[in-house]
């Protein structure tokens, strides 16, 4: 039987944008279901929906209450997107909106390509193909800002750092920081960091007791990440134990 969900690894073509496609199964009753903030945006495909973009969440998101569907996703790197888009991060939070509404052509395209495809992993390949091409098309344009991505891997890679280390090391004042995070990545580094610190707890979940797990993901107690998990995903660090994608 297959995995529920599936990632793969996008082509080098594609790693400056897309962090990873993946392929997801989803059943069960739709009230369920929940998307949790990771500071990114996704460009998701179901037959029934077409194509979408999924904005950058600032706490949990509803997905679609299809009571079973097949997603077919690629996960852009936080920043990367809106060169792709030619859509600012800013207006896409929160949001889940049709592509067709961003670039009518490519959507349409991508949409024939993956109704056409035998199986999930052709999809994704199909999916791949039509991002690879939106690149080459935007050859001259300009690439994901540099001082964004390496703040963000900062913020993701050290759970001590903060957004003055971060600025610091992207050689721009936290201002100026601020300023780019709105626009590529859709909201404040110190958003995005407690997102991320978010993120490293439901890697690190299964490893420790909670307030083990805490102090891993970066939290400063064990009262921190719960004010902190029922804020972003209306979920107590208890409830996330069990949480699957």
């Amino acid at each position: 039987m297959a995995p529920d969900y599936v990632e793969l690894r996008p082509a080098p073509a594609l790693r400056r944008f897309v962090e990873r496609f993946w392929i997801h199964r989803v059943t069960g009753p739709p009230a369920e279901r929940r998307l949790l903030p990771d500071g990114r945006m996704h460009m998701v495909w179901v037959a029934q929906l077409g194509l979408r973009v999924t904005g950058p969440a600032q706490g949990p998101m509803t997905p679609a209450p299809l009571p079973e569907m097949l997603a077919i996703g690629a996960t852009f790197r936080p920043g990367a997107a809106p060169y792709l888009l030619r859509t600012p991060a800013a207006d896409l939070v929160d949001r889940h909106a049709h592509v067709e509404q961003l670039d009518a052509r490519f959507a349409r395209d991508v949409d024939a390509a993956l109704q056409a495809a035998p199986d999930p992993r052709a999809a994704v390949a199909a999916l791949a193909g039509g991002l690879r091409r939106k690149i080459g098309a935007l050859a001259d344009a300009a690439e994901p800002d540099p001082a964004v991505a390496h703040a963000v891997a900062l913020l993701d890679g050290d759970a001590r750092a903060t957004v003055a280390d971060a600025a610091a090391q992207a050689y721009v004042s936290e201002r100026e920081l601020q300023r780019r995070f709105v626009q590529d990545v859709g909201y404040a580094p110190k958003t995005l960091q407690r997102v991320l610190r978010l993120q490293r707890f439901l890697t690190v979940r299964t490893v420790a007791d909670l307030a083990g797990a805490a102090a891993l993901a970066g939290y400063a107690d064990q009262s921190h990440l719960s004010r902190e998990a029922k804020k972003l995903t209306g979920l107590t660090p208890t409830g996330l134990l069990g949480y699957r994608h």
